[in-house]
């Protein structure tokens, strides 16, 4: 119990930087980090951790997963996929348009240079490759101009620092506006 407590504070939006986050890679790595450690260190009886662009691709996959998760068989009729968009707001996109956004990475190029520059210093490519993603986008950037302004190193969120974060309040307004700000 006292692993699991150590990341009190954590779902109450705190994260690597202290209850507010200054980028949206930033978000991704404080919650990809604490999923990890939480894996990692038996905050439950068991876990698996499942990707969204698995479930899109291979819902089939990931329901066997589960069922074996849960010690259950896999239902007798065929599991029916929806193929049309979940959600109603935002930038709803049905099966079909969620596998070719994934297979094309076309949500790469919605960000200018500076900003996937910026994106891809920030992601902690530790990280990235432990939950099984990759960034070719990364890679492909062109060499960085001399006098380009630095940024710090991505955060990452471990357990000692989980217990330095323990009975901190997060602002919610404050990380809203922060993650907007990417």
């Amino acid at each position: 119990w006292e692993d699991v407590q150590a990341f009190d504070g954590y779902w109450e939006g705190s994260g690597a930087s202290g209850g507010s986050f200054s980028s949206v890679p930033d978000v991704w790595n404080s919650y990809g980090s604490g999923y990890l450690n939480i894996q990692q260190h038996g905050g439950y009886k068991a876990m698996k951790i499942f990707r969204y662009e698995d479930l899109v691709t291979d819902p089939a996959a990931v329901l066997e997963q589960l069922a074996r998760l849960f010690g259950v068989g896999l239902p007798k009729q065929e599991v029916e996929i929806p193929e049309e968009a979940s959600k109603s707001h935002g930038k709803a996109r049905n099966r079909e348009e969620a596998l070719k956004v994934i297979a094309q990475r076309t949500f790469a190029r919605a960000y200018s240079q500076p900003e996937l520059r910026a994106a891809c210093r920030r992601l902690n490519q530790t990280l990235v490759a432990a939950m099984g993603y990759h960034t070719p986008e990364c890679s492909a950037l062109p060499p960085e101009r001399k006098n380009a302004p630095a940024l710090p190193a991505a955060p990452v969120a471990t357990g000692p620092n989980f217990e330095a974060r323990r009975g901190r309040q997060a602002n919610p307004a404050s990380a809203k506006h922060q993650m907007s700000q990417f």
